[in-house]
Protein backbone atom coordinates (compact mmCIF):
# COMPACT_ATOMS: atom_id res chain seq x y z
CA UNK A 1 0.00 0.00 0.00
CA UNK A 2 1.41 3.61 -1.26
CA UNK A 3 1.65 6.18 1.64
CA UNK A 4 0.23 9.09 0.46
CA UNK A 5 3.48 11.99 -0.10
CA UNK A 6 1.92 14.02 2.66
CA UNK A 7 2.70 11.06 5.26
CA UNK A 8 6.40 11.00 4.06
CA UNK A 9 9.67 12.60 6.36
CA UNK A 10 10.98 15.12 5.04
CA UNK A 11 14.28 14.66 3.82
CA UNK A 12 17.01 15.79 6.95
CA UNK A 13 18.88 18.58 5.79
CA UNK A 14 20.67 21.60 7.32
CA UNK A 15 18.50 23.93 6.25
CA UNK A 16 15.96 21.72 7.63
CA UNK A 17 17.68 21.25 10.39
CA UNK A 18 18.48 24.36 11.91
CA UNK A 19 14.65 25.54 10.79
CA UNK A 20 12.98 22.98 13.40
CA UNK A 21 15.51 24.35 16.01
CA UNK A 22 14.54 27.58 15.64
CA UNK A 23 10.81 26.54 15.65
CA UNK A 24 11.69 24.80 19.32
CA UNK A 25 13.92 27.91 20.34
CA UNK A 26 10.61 30.32 19.57
CA UNK A 27 8.02 28.54 20.85
CA UNK A 28 10.59 27.33 24.77
CA UNK A 29 8.66 24.32 24.86
CA UNK A 30 10.35 20.61 24.77
CA UNK A 31 8.91 18.36 21.77
CA UNK A 32 9.17 14.83 23.17
CA UNK A 33 11.18 12.55 20.84
CA UNK A 34 12.36 15.27 18.69
CA UNK A 35 16.15 16.10 18.18
CA UNK A 36 16.16 19.68 17.73
CA UNK A 37 14.84 20.23 21.09
CA UNK A 38 18.73 19.89 22.27
CA UNK A 39 18.84 23.49 20.78
CA UNK A 40 16.67 24.27 23.92
CA UNK A 41 18.28 22.55 26.06
CA UNK A 42 21.27 24.18 25.31
CA UNK A 43 19.71 27.60 25.71
CA UNK A 44 18.81 26.60 29.35
CA UNK A 45 21.61 25.02 30.16
CA UNK A 46 23.58 28.83 29.22
CA UNK A 47 21.19 30.86 30.49
CA UNK A 48 20.64 32.26 27.10
CA UNK A 49 17.35 33.60 25.58
CA UNK A 50 15.97 31.38 23.28
CA UNK A 51 14.00 33.81 20.99
CA UNK A 52 17.72 35.17 20.21
CA UNK A 53 19.08 31.57 20.00
CA UNK A 54 16.10 31.66 17.22
CA UNK A 55 17.19 34.80 15.69
CA UNK A 56 21.26 33.74 15.10
CA UNK A 57 19.91 30.47 13.63
CA UNK A 58 17.55 32.25 11.17
CA UNK A 59 20.52 34.81 10.28
CA UNK A 60 22.64 31.72 9.74
CA UNK A 61 20.24 30.43 7.32
CA UNK A 62 19.77 33.70 5.09
CA UNK A 63 20.50 33.46 1.41
CA UNK A 64 23.89 35.86 0.79
CA UNK A 65 23.43 39.15 -0.11
CA UNK A 66 25.85 40.72 -2.92
CA UNK A 67 28.27 43.12 -1.52
CA UNK A 68 26.54 46.00 -3.37
CA UNK A 69 23.46 45.36 -1.07
CA UNK A 70 25.68 45.69 1.63
CA UNK A 71 26.74 48.84 1.00
CA UNK A 72 22.70 50.37 1.03
CA UNK A 73 22.65 49.38 4.89
CA UNK A 74 21.85 52.09 6.69
CA UNK A 75 20.99 50.76 10.16
CA UNK A 76 23.52 50.45 13.00
CA UNK A 77 25.42 46.80 12.15
CA UNK A 78 27.43 44.65 14.46
CA UNK A 79 29.56 41.96 13.73
CA UNK A 80 30.59 40.14 16.48
CA UNK A 81 33.36 37.26 15.82
CA UNK A 82 34.31 34.24 18.30
CA UNK A 83 38.01 34.58 19.26
CA UNK A 84 38.12 31.02 18.68
CA UNK A 85 36.94 31.10 15.11
CA UNK A 86 39.64 30.35 12.92
CA UNK A 87 37.18 30.09 9.83
CA UNK A 88 35.88 34.00 10.35
CA UNK A 89 38.58 35.97 11.46
CA UNK A 90 38.53 38.02 8.20
CA UNK A 91 35.73 41.07 8.73
CA UNK A 92 38.09 43.93 7.51
CA UNK A 93 36.58 43.11 3.52
CA UNK A 94 32.70 42.81 5.78
CA UNK A 95 33.51 45.87 7.82
CA UNK A 96 34.50 47.94 4.18
CA UNK A 97 31.07 46.41 2.58
CA UNK A 98 28.79 47.64 5.46
CA UNK A 99 29.29 51.25 6.03
CA UNK A 100 27.39 51.52 9.48
CA UNK A 101 28.77 48.42 10.51
CA UNK A 102 31.38 48.04 13.83
CA UNK A 103 33.20 44.95 14.90
CA UNK A 104 32.97 43.06 18.45
CA UNK A 105 34.67 40.09 19.67
CA UNK A 106 33.26 37.20 22.15
CA UNK A 107 34.61 33.74 23.28
CA UNK A 108 33.81 30.76 21.26
CA UNK A 109 33.89 30.05 17.40
CA UNK A 110 30.90 29.97 14.92
CA UNK A 111 29.31 27.09 16.68
CA UNK A 112 29.16 28.14 20.57
CA UNK A 113 29.68 31.43 19.85
CA UNK A 114 26.05 32.27 20.78
CA UNK A 115 25.66 30.48 23.87
CA UNK A 116 28.39 32.57 25.09
CA UNK A 117 27.76 35.22 27.86
CA UNK A 118 30.66 37.51 26.44
CA UNK A 119 28.14 37.27 22.80
CA UNK A 120 25.56 38.03 24.77
CA UNK A 121 26.66 40.62 26.81
CA UNK A 122 28.02 42.30 23.43
CA UNK A 123 24.39 42.59 22.10
CA UNK A 124 23.01 44.65 25.03
CA UNK A 125 26.15 46.69 25.21
CA UNK A 126 25.38 47.28 21.41
CA UNK A 127 21.59 47.77 21.72
CA UNK A 128 22.44 50.23 25.27
CA UNK A 129 24.47 52.40 23.08
CA UNK A 130 22.10 52.37 20.02
CA UNK A 131 19.26 53.53 22.80
CA UNK A 132 21.56 56.33 23.91
CA UNK A 133 22.93 57.55 20.79
CA UNK A 134 18.87 57.39 19.53
CA UNK A 135 17.92 59.58 22.80
CA UNK A 136 20.57 62.24 22.16
CA UNK A 137 19.35 62.63 18.21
Amino acid sequence: MCQSSGSLPRPITARVWLEEGAKILEKGEMVPGHLASANLIGARITGTDPKVMAAVIRGALMESLPAEALQRVNIPVLILNGKADAANVKIAELLKAIPTARAGECEGDHSSTPYQPTFQQAVIHFFKDQWRLRAHA
